[in-house]
Formats: structure tokens, sequence, C-alpha cells
């Protein structure tokens, strides 16, 4: 139920202008942080960070769409990383390659 509060919130904030990317929102005392990812074509973008159930969504004002987003994907995003604490420090590295 947050989570359509959140993305209602941010396509409301849209219609004031995009925020620039890597903005970082958090309504109140929500526990979903909003990311700006900037403009795809004429729509927002944003990265949507849950810190207590763990999971990450990405965003756009075209139809308010919302698709699940493997969280490790974010930690390349600075703005993301502080958001991510649940995740350990080698938690997305990419296996090491297997040995012939």
């Amino acid at each position: 139920m947050k989570l359509v509060a959140i993305v209602t919130l941010v396509a409301l904030l849209s219609a004031c202008g995009p925020p620039p990317p890597g903005k970082v929102t958090t309504p109140g005392d929500s526990n979903v942080v909003s990311i700006s990812a900037g403009i795809a074509g004429e729509r927002e973008t944003a990265y949507l960070i849950d810190t207590k159930i763990h999971r990450c969504w990405f965003f756009t004002t075209y139809a308010g769409g919302v698709a699940p987003l493997d969280c490790c994907a974010l930690t390349v995003i600075d703005e993301a990383r502080p958001y991510l604490t649940w995740l350990p420090a080698n938690a997305c590295n990419a296996p090491a390659p297997a040995q012939p």
C-alpha cells in the first residue's frame, strides 16, 4: 500500500517539473526512497528502494509503470548505496570465472 502512495507522490511531483537525475526523495516517515533516474523520452523515471522489506523497483510515469528490479543493480549508483545497507559488501559481485 505504501508503494502505491510513493508512486502517486512521484507522479504528482513530476507535474512540478522533473527532478535532476540522482535527486533523492523520502516523503515523511516512509521507508521507500525515490531516486530520480532522469527523463526517458518525455517520461520521468526513478528507482524506488524499500529499506524495510529490502526490495527495489524501477518506476516510469508512462502509465504509472513499476517493475521489480534487482537491488544489486543499484549498487553502481552513488545516491542509492546508503539505502542498500542490507546487502553485504560482496553480495553483488559477479561470480569468479570457473577454472578450466
